[in-house]
C-alpha cells in the first residue's frame, strides 16, 4: 500500500508539470482537464480530477482515473507509469550507495537516504553493507552503525543484513579481521550484528570463531557466556572434548536469550542421561528459539527418546514461526523429527518431513551446516528402501559437506552406523 501512494504523489507530481505549476484550485484543474481533451480521446470528470488532488473530499482513485492521468504525462496506462517509477527508484538507490561508498562519514542526506532505502528495499540495503565491508571501509561502517535509526528492527529484516555481513566477513585476511576487531568493541550495534545475531557456522573455523576467541573483544557476563558456548559448540562439532561449561546462577537463568539458555542447556546434556534440565528450563513462548541448538546436540547424541518427548510435548510451538523467519529453526527440528520416524521404520513420513523443509528459506550461515544434518535422515531413508545408487549421491555431498565445514564429528562411521 505504500509503495501504492508513492505512485500517486508521483502521478501527482506529472500533472503538476503537465500544467506548470501546483494544482491546488479549481481553475487548475480546468486547465488541466482542457490538456488531457485536447490530448487524448478518454474523458474525465472535473469531479474526479478535484478528488484527485484533495480538493473535495478524496476517494481510492479508480483504475480509470489512474490510467487516463498516466496518458496525460506520456504513459500507455497507470501500470507502465508505475513500473518506469520503480526503476527510477532503483537507480536513484543504486545511486546513493555508490556515492556513500566512496565516503568516510555520512552526512544528515545519507542518512534520510539509507534510511529510506532500508524501508523500501532491504535486499539493496544489505548488499551494500556487504560491499562496505568487502571494500574494508571501516570507519564508514562504524558511521553507518553509530545511527541506530539507519539499521531495521525487524527481526527478520536484522536476519538479512547479518547473514549479506557473514558473506563479506568469509572474504576477509586475517590481518583485516583483526584490524576490525577494535571497531567491534567501539560499537556494540556491530558487533550484535557480526557476532549474536548471525552464527556463521559456515565459517566456524576462519573469521567467525578468531572473533570470539580474541582477547581482544571485551566481554561482560552474557557475552562471556555466548563466547564459551561458541567455542565449546566447535569443540564438540571438531570431535574434541569440551569445557568445564561456566557456572550460570539460577537467577540468570531466565533473563539470558532463548537460543543461548537452549545452546547452555544442550552442551550440559552432552554426558547426561538425565533430560530434567532440558524439560524445566523451557521458555513459555521461546519454545523454537530455546529448542533449535539443544535438537541439534540430541541428533548427533542420539538421545532419541528426548526428541520423541520433545516432539510429543511442543510439536506445534516448535513448528510455529508466528510470521518470522525461523526455517533454519524449524528445520533442526524436522531433521529430528525424520530421524525418529526412521527409529519406527516409517521411511515413508520421515521422507515427508524432509520435505517440509525449504533450504532456499535458510540463510547462508547456517544452509550447509543444516544440509550436513539432513544428510543423516536422507541416507538412511535411501539405504531402508534399498535406493543404493541415491545413498551413494548423499554420501558424497556428506564428504563434501563436513570436509568443506571441517566438522569432524561427521565421519564416515557416524552415518553409516548411525542407527546401530
Amino acid at each position: 500500500m505504500g509503495v501504492r501512494v508513492n505512485y500517486i504523489r508521483s502521478l501527482q507530481i506529472g500533472c503538476n508539470k503537465l500544467i506548470g505549476k501546483v494544482i491546488s484550485n479549481y481553475s487548475d484543474v480546468v486547465l488541466l482537464k482542457s490538456i488531457l481533451d485536447e490530448n487524448l480521446d478518454e474523458n474525465i470528470s472535473l469531479s474526479s480530477l478535484r478528488r484527485f488532488f484533495g480538493l473535495i473530499s478524496p476517494t481510492k482513485p479508480n483504475k480509470k482515473t489512474l490510467d487516463i492521468l498516466s496518458k496525460g504525462i506520456g504513459f500507455r496506462n497507470f501500470l507502465h507509469f508505475c513500473d518506469s517509477e520503480a526503476r527510477n527508484i532503483e537507480w536513484n538507490s543504486l545511486r546513493l550507495i555508490i556515492l556513500i561508498e566512496q565516503k568516510e562519514k555520512l552526512t544528515q542526506e545519507d542518512i534520510n537516504g539509507l534510511i529510506n532505502l532500508k524501508n523500501e528495499n532491504i535486499p539493496l540495503f544489505s548488499y551494500f553493507i556487504f560491499q562496505i565491508i568487502i571494500k574494508e571501509k571501516f570507519n564508514l561502517l562504524i558511521n553507518i552503525f553509530s545511527n541506530p535509526e539507519i539499521l531495521p528492527k525487524e527481526i527478520q529484516k536484522i536476519g538479512e543484513v547479518a547473514d549479506s555481513m557473514t558473506q563479506a566477513m568469509r572474504k576477509l585476511s586475517i590481518n583485516s579481521i583483526n584490524e576490525l576487531i577494535p571497531y567491534l568493541n567501539s560499537n556494540y550495534l556491530l558487533r550484535n550484528f557480526l557476532i549474536y545475531y548471525s552464527v556463521d557456522y559456515n565459517s566456524f573455523y576462519g573469521w567467525y570463531l578468531k572473533i570470539i576467541k580474541s582477547d581482544k573483544i571485551y566481554k561482560n557476563f552474557n557475552d562471556s557466556l555466548f563466547h564459551e558456548l561458541i567455542i565449546n559448540t566447535s569443540l564438540f562439532l571438531s570431535g574434541n572434548k569440551i569445557n568445564e561449561l561456566p557456572k550460570v546462577p539460577n537467577y540468570m537463568i531466565k533473563k539470558i536469550h532463548p537460543i543461548l539458555l537452549g545452546r547452555y542447556i544442550g552442551l550440559k546434556t552432552i554426558n547426561s542421561i538425565n533430560d530434567n534440565l532440558i524439560f524445566k528450563n523451557v521458555p513459555k513462548g521461546s519454545e523454537i528459539l530455546f529448542f533449535y541448538e539443544i535438537m541439534t546436540i540430541l541428533i548427533l547424541t542420539k538421545k532419541f527418546k528426548t526428541m520423541s518427548k520433545i516432539e510429543n510435548l511442543y510439536y506445534e510451538e516448535i513448528l510455529t514461526s508466528n510470521g518470522d523467519t525461523f526455517e533454519d529453526k524449524i528445520s533442526i527440528s524436522l531433521i529430528a523429527f525424520s530421524i525418529n520416524n526412521l527409529k519406527d521404520n516409517n521411511s515413508k513420513l520421515a521422507n515427508l518431513n524432509l520435505k517440509l523443509i525449504n533450504f532456499e528459506l535458510i540463510v547462508s550461515s547456517y544452509h550447509d551446516f543444516i544440509k550436513l544434518l539432513s544428510c543423516i535422515p536422507s541416507y538412511h531413508i535411501e539405504i531402508m528402501n534399498d535406493n543404493n545408487e541415491s545413498a551413494l549421491k548423499i554420501l558424497q555431498e556428506y564428504y563434501d559437506l563436513k570436509n568443506k565445514l571441517n566438522f569432524k564429528y561427521f565421519s564416515d562411521k557416524f552415518l553409516k552406523t548411525y542407527f546401530d
